[in-house]
Parts: structure tokens; sequence; C-alpha cells
């Protein structure tokens, strides 16, 4: 493989996650030597050995190495003829040798379960001999034990007696002069027992004067009775350290007539800890084991020639393999045969079927809380006026609507809400003139789901945050400015936290939160909050039941949009599932009414894409409109199944302002402003003529 190639897969980013999970340094040096292989019976092998490791690791069994010691620098030391290892390195070869045993150990016996790793785990050698002998001759602290060898033992015995029988001596002298006698009185200097003496007094005590004290006060002498006893004990330890010399010098003859054996295992086991870290990289992704052909197509496919999958029904699991371009002709040809298949319905069965598909008619409407979130997931992206979005339009299709459930939904994070349309009057000046946000209860809301809402970022990007410090701004009060450098500044906050930061009256700051939100500015908690301010006797704290509640909802203000930038592709699909889902069939005339949409254009390449990828269909669905139309699978059948019905005179009204006034865009009539208040009349999904005033429309009479 190319570095080119090696760079396009992020290959050592890859082995960089991937030696996360080793646990020893030669795991880690064996997960970064990893490159590309082409040689297939290797790949096969190793695959082979993750499985079972993949196995194992399922089982609820654990394999680590995180008591080895890194045994590469006393491997390079005993390939230097002549060298001797020091303790601690010794310890590092016990150290390999019981990780060798612990290996064997584990998968003694299981063989049948992961024949593989049995068989690595048996090729290690035993080194129980080696490890004994280094676990008697050197202690866990690095010092070298007494049982080490007989003669070691001996002259450690010797030196404890000589150091006692020059002890005695010592203090028989001090008694003598009258002196205290004890361990602070006889002291080494220059590795011999000596005692102090006062200066004046030096030569009432013959010896020979090693140091002085640093006043000059105290000399400390080695008398005459000591200097035989004193080199006896030198000589001991010169015989110590020669035999301890030995010792280590035996020991790494022995280490060093092991080094192949010792060096094989230390490989077996890096490479073991790679296999396991691959194989718990495997568990945690849920990878699978690829499949490998020969011949000559892999090299076809990796020139780009050829595709390998399971393309005919007769395949039975096994991998196929096809030509690139005859691949590309099948897929064209298939979906030319798909849309060819389609019959396609007039507006007014398309319109008549788009009211059951949005829940809109008795029989089809939604229940309790699961039904109200679908209802908002078929409608997120949809602004309408806020005053219409309860009783006028989910109130249409959920049946026995109840305000607390939305409340539910939204306190509980689950929906959001706001103006996602740009106001007119934070787009610059007009003429000259700066245009000022009216709060008004006609401002175009919508609501989103927060784990679905990636089409959001398509109109308020990166640069959110850089137009309100400008734009925006100007178009504000002052009172609805300060509330939004305090929500900057602090984030989230209750109405009683803003009043008290902003020192303004409540009524003055009720004014600037619904400016705010008319500019889409800023959201809520809960939608009782935007209850609170349309509703005037809200605002004023009078009536009864319902209305007699605080004015001020419970629940915080914060800004509504983020300065996050997402990738373009994914918002294009997202604001196409978002359509897709609303109308079931989307072309360029249905989304007309969309304040979220972009142009055509960048909806119909992402469009075309869910196409190839089979994930919708392209054809001609209903008649009378030009280009391109694209629908769900499952929305083709319906719409297929609802056009053979007949007929029935079926009449419905809805709200200009829901989302199905599609009034002189998809069915013949004049447009009706979804702010105008008014009702539409559908007979079998053609407009009426009559129209009327929503004055008395509520919750109780669509219910």
């Amino acid at each position: 493989m190319s570095h080119s190639a090696e760079q396009l897969l992020e290959f050592d980013r890859l082995k960089e996650i991937v030696g996360r999970s080793t646990t020893c340094a030669p795991g880690r040096r064996a997960i970064e030597a990893l490159a590309p292989r082409q040689d297939v019976a290797s790949l096969e092998t190793e695959f082979a050995l993750v499985r079972e490791a993949v196995a194992y690791l399922r089982a609820g069994s654990e394999l680590g190495f995180g008591s080895l010691a890194d045994p590469d620098a006393w491997i390079a030391r005993i390939a230097v003829p002549a060298s001797v290892l020091v303790p601690a390195e010794l310890l590092d070869v016990a150290s390999l040798a019981e990780t060798a045993g612990g290996v064997r150990q584990t998968f003694k016996g299981e063989a049948a379960k992961y024949p593989r790793l049995a068989e690595r785990a048996a090729a290690l050698a035993d080194f129980r001999s080696l490890l004994t002998a280094i676990r008697r001759a050197v202690m866990p602290n690095g010092e070298i034990s007494d049982d080490a060898s007989p003669q070691l033992k001996r002259i450690r015995a010797h030196k404890i007696q000589a150091r006692e029988k020059i002890q005695r001596s010592l203090e028989s002298i001090l008694r003598a002069r009258g002196e205290p006698t004890g361990e602070d009185y006889v002291t080494l200097r220059n590795d011999r027992f000596v005692i102090p003496v006062r200066a004046s007094d030096r030569r009432g005590v013959p010896g020979v004067v090693h140091a002085a004290s640093a006043t000059g006060q105290t000399v400390f002498v080695e008398p005459l009775e000591a200097i035989d006893l004193n080199n006896r004990l030198v000589q001991l330890s010169e015989d110590e350290t020669a035999e301890i010399a030995r010792i280590l010098e035996g020991l790494t003859d022995r280490v060093r007539g092991e080094r192949a054996p010792l060096d094989a295992a230390a490989s077996s086991i890096a490479h073991l800890d790679s296999i396991f870290a691959r194989a718990r990289f495997a568990r945690e992704f849920d990878c699978v084991v690829p499949e490998f052909t020969t011949g000559n197509l892999l090299r076809l496919e990796a020139a780009g020639s050829v595709l390998r999958g399971q393309f005919t029904e007769s395949s039975n699991s096994e991998m196929e393999w096809c030509d690139r371009r005859l691949l590309a002709r099948i897929h064209r040809l298939t979906l030319g045969a798909l849309r060819k298949q389609i019959q396609p319905v007039t507006a007014a069965q398309f319109m008549r079927w788009l009211i059951r598909w949005q829940h809109v008619t008795p029989e089809t409407r939604l229940l309790d809380e699961r039904g109200t979130l679908e209802a908002l997931q078929q409608l997120q992206g949809f602004e309408a006026p806020a005053n219409a979005w309860e009783q006028q339009i989910l109130a249409r299709r959920i049946a026995n609507y109840d305000p607390n459930v939305l409340d539910r939904l939204c306190l509980t994070g689950a929906v959001g809400w706001g103006r996602l349309s740009p106001h007119p009057a934070t787009l610059g000046e007009h003429n000259g003139a700066i245009r000022r946000v009216v709060p008004t209860s006609v401002a175009p809301l919508t609501f989103f789901i927060r784990e679905d809402a990636d089409w959001m970022s398509s109109r308020h990007g990166a640069d959110g945050a850089a137009e309100a410090d400008t734009g925006e701004s100007a178009s504000l009060s002052h009172a609805a400015r300060e509330v939004l450098t305090h929500l900057r500044q602090r984030g989230a906050s209750f109405f009683t936290d803003i009043v008290r930061a902003t020192g303004k009256i409540k009524a003055e700051l009720e004014t600037a939160l619904w400016e705010l939100v008319t500019a889409g500015m800023i959201t809520a908690d809960g939608f009782d909050n935007i209850r609170a301010l349309i509703d005037p006797k809200r605002r004023a704290g009078h009536g009864k039941g319902h209305n007699a509640r605080p004015r001020h909802s419970a629940g915080r203000w914060s800004l509504l949009h983020t300065s996050e930038a997402l990738d373009r592709t994914r918002v294009m699909e997202s604001i196409c599932w978002t359509l897709l889902k609303r109308y079931g069939v989307v072309f360029r005339e249905m989304v007309a009414r969309e304040t979220m949409a972009p142009r055509w254009r960048e909806l119909l390449i992402a469009l075309r894409r869910l196409e190839d990828q089979g994930e919708i269909r392209g054809g001609r669905f209903v008649s009378g409109f030009l280009g391109e139309q694209f629908a769900l699978p499952v929305a083709v059948e319906s719409l297929r199944a609802s056009a053979r019905q007949p007929a029935t005179g079926e009449a419905v009204t809805i709200s200009a302002a829901d989302p199905l006034n599609l009034v002189g865009i998809l069915i013949p009539g004049d447009r009706v402003a979804s702010s105008s208040g008014k009702t539409i009349t559908l007979v079998d999904g053609i407009a009426a003529d009559s129209s009327e005033p929503l004055d008395n429309f509520s919750v109780a009479a669509v219910g």
C-alpha cells in the first residue's frame, strides 16, 4: 500500500487508537510496527487469532501484561560479551519468566476453545528453573539474598561476628576512660570503626586518627587494639563484594544461555498483547473479520475496477464481484424501472392522502405524549404563528390535546422551540433606516426535536454570533439588548434572575423577552413561557382556573442558537429527511412555505444521493408538476393504496397557519396568508370557496 493510501485511511491514527488498549510497552511497540500487508495467509492467521481473542474476552476473561517490565534493555545487554546484569535487571528477567509461565498456565487445557492462542502459549519455553535461581538469589528490593550461595552466607555470618567483636573492644576502651558507651559513640570512618576523643585527650588513646569534627574539638581515633579487627572486617567486606559479583556473573551466564527462548518469549508476549488490543478494539466497535479471495480481484478492487458484495438472490451470503461500470449501469436501469412502476396521482388525490399522512382526520389522530412527540417530529422546522400552534395546529392532530404534555416534553429536553428564520429587521438597514423588532403574537415559531436537529445549522451557522453583535442588536430596544447581553454572559437564567441582574421592572422585561423571541434570538425551557407572554390575562395576573397561575412560567430563558458548524452534506440530508417525514413526497413546489429550506438545487443533490443509496424513491408521484420528485418508500405504497379509494366528499377544515395550507401552491385557489386568521375547508383534497375568521377556534372545538 502506498504512503498516500495510508494517509487517506488514517492508518497511523488507527494504530494510535488501538495502541491505547495495549497493556505493556512491547505490545505498544508491536502495534506501532504494524504495516499494511498483502500476504493473505499471514493475514488470515492474524484475524483468526483476533477472533479467538474476542471470544476469550466475551467469555468474561481478560489477559493483560501490566506487570511485565520492558525487556528491551536487558536483552540488549546480554548480547554484549562479558556484560553482567545488575539485580534490578535480573528482576526484570524474572518478570518475563513469570509472565511466560502465566500465559502457559492460562491456556493450558483450552486448546479446544482457543486452538491458535493455546498453540502460541504452549510454544513459550519453561523458565521455572531460571526463575527459581533468580528469586533465590535476588530479593524483591534488589538486594542479594544470604541464600544466594553457601559462601556468601558464611562470609556475612563472619562479618556479623567481627562487627560485634569490634563493638565490644571499643566499648571496653570507652568504659576504661569513663566515657559513655553505645552505638552513638562507636561510629564508622573510612569503612573502619572508630571512637570519638577530645582533641586535648588525643595522646591518651594510642591509635590512628581518621577524621575530626567540624569544630576541631573532637577527633575520631581507631585504637591500636581495633586495627587488626577492622582489617579483618574490611577483608570480609571485600570477600562479600567478590562473591556477589561471582553470583551475578553466574546468573547472567544462565540468562545469556537462554537468550534465544527469552527473546522469543518477549516477542510472543508483545504479539499476544497486540492481538488482545485489536480484540478489545473489535469488541468495542463491533468489527467483523474480512474475507479474502485469491487471484487478482483484490488488485482490481484496489484499482477501482471491480466491487464486491452480494448482488444476486442466489449468492447464499457468499461474496460476489462485479465490474464497477456494469454495476453502475444496472443501478441506473433499476432506478429507471422503479420510476416507471409508479402511477402518478392527481394533486387532489395527493392532498387527500396528505391530510391523513399528517393525522388531521379524526380516525388518524395521535394520542398522549407519544403521539404529541410524533406530531412534533413530523412538523419540526415548519414555522407558524406563535398563537396558532396549540389551538390551530397541534389540537387538530392530537386527540384530547393536553398543553401539559407539550410542557413536559419541553422541560425534559426532548423538544425545543424558537424562531429560525431571520427577522427582517435584523438583516440590516432598509433605505438608510433601521427597522425595529416589534413583539407580536403572530411571530413565526417552530419546534425541533433536540436529538434530531442537524437541519437547524443550515440557517444559523458559525457566523451567527457575529451577526448578532452587529445588525441584530441595532434593531433591538435598549431593554432587549440588556437581556441579550445578560444571557450571553451568564447563560440560561430564570425570569427572576434576569429581573435582578438588569434592574428592569417585570412588565418592561416581559416585553424585552417577547421582542427577543420575535427576533429569533432566545428560547425557553418550556412552552408555557410563550403562553405567559401571549396571554394578556396571564401577564396581568388575572383570571381564574388555568389563567390564575403565576404569570411567569417555570423554566429558564436562554440563547437559541450556538456557533457550532456542521458538515454541509450532513445538514442537507437532515433537511431532506425532515421534509420527507412531513410531506411523504417532496418536489420544488412542496417547499414553497418552508423557511428552513435552502435553494432547491442543493436539496436536489442531496435527494439524488439518498436515492442512489436506495433509501428513498425517485419518480413521478404527483401529476401536473415539473421537475424531479422524491418520496419515502412507505409513502409510495400508502399513496398508491389511497389513490385506489373512491372520493367520499369528506370535508376537513384547517387553519391558514397549518402546514397543509397549500392552496395556490399544490391545489387551485388563491393563496391564504398564514397570519390571516382564516380557515380553509378541503373537500376531497380541493379547497372550498368559503373562508371565515378564526375568532372562536379553540382547543375544545377541535379536540
